[in-house]
């Protein structure tokens, strides 16, 4: 079920996609409104319903390295098909699916055209700007309604808990024009994490410089911190991509003075990258 070029156009939040889907069908589909039958309903906010019969809203797909790991681990998944998708379906009545799948230029390329066109699927991930040119060309419509109707508690308070600027930034002319993607402040810092289980079980103290960090992390790579008599755990855990934003050595990196992919003052004063700089 394909719906006009003008229906939807959103700033996503993954986390709340099935949220997205909702309001997505929600002033256009009035025969598929969620139906109040017992065995419909997962959850009782109304925003979560499920929709009986199932509707399908269209995606453009971004493909990266990340997602091919994925797949390679769970080569039964992929991403048009997976765990996800199917729980959309389940328990929502949303089947996704996929107007085009590109990688990254290739993929920004094809979406710039296709917002110039006008040519759109139901939901897709923009920028502020592409949402003001998409908005000015009048492709999409205004969600405030739709949000205020439909968006949960729980919704309500993860895009609003550091602040209003994600919605200033989705609002033109005083109309909610999209969802806000929100990231987590404490999820996007680049710290080394410790499991504190481990240091007292192996009678430590928290690290307060490098030299104890590194003492730290042999020790649980050699004491068998989680005392299971295999040797199979490790001090420092990192991906073979050192900037990856889950498990990179951005903070490990900062701690001996070098800050990846960032500019900074080097010891006569001039700007150096982190990639020149001696320490």
């Amino acid at each position: 079920m394909r719906r006009p070029v003008g229906q939807v156009v959103k700033l996503l939040l993954y986390v709340s996609v099935c949220l997205l889907a909702l309001l997505s069908c929600e002033h256009n589909q009035p025969d598929d409104q969620p139906q109040d039958e017992a065995s419909s309903h997962y959850y009782d906010e109304l925003g979560l319903s499920r929709y009986d019969p199932v509707i399908t809203l269209s995606f453009t797909g971004e493909d990266s390295v990340f997602i091919e790991e994925i797949t390679n681990i769970h080569p039964e998944e992929t991403l048009t098909s997976n765990r996800w998708t199917q729980l959309y379906e389940d328990v929502l009545g949303i089947r996704i699916v996929y107007d085009w799948i590109e990688k990254g230029d290739t993929y920004r390329q094809k979406l710039g055209i296709a917002i110039s066109s006008g040519d759109i699927p139901d939901v897709v991930r923009v920028n502020p700007s592409q949402l003001r040119m998409l908005s000015n060309a009048g492709h999409i419509q205004d969600l405030t309604e739709a949000f205020n109707l439909y968006a949960t508690d729980l919704t309500r308070e993860i895009l609003t808990q550091e602040g209003l600027g994600p919605f200033q930034a989705a609002t033109i002319d005083g109309k909610l024009m999209g969802i806000p993607q929100n990231d987590s402040s404490i999820d996007k810092a680049s710290v080394i994490w410790i499991r504190t289980d481990w240091l007292e079980k192996l009678g430590l103290e928290p690290p307060h410089t490098m030299d104890d960090l590194l003492a730290i992390s042999r020790a649980f790579a050699e004491q068998d911190p989680d005392r299971n008599g295999l040797h199979d755990t490790y001090g420092i855990a990192a991906t073979n991509y050192l900037w990856d934003p889950v498990a990179g050595l951005h903070g490990f990196m900062a701690g001996y003075g070098a800050y990846p992919q960032l500019w900074i003052e080097d010891s006569s004063g001039d700007s150096c990258t982190a990639a020149s700089n001696p320490r």
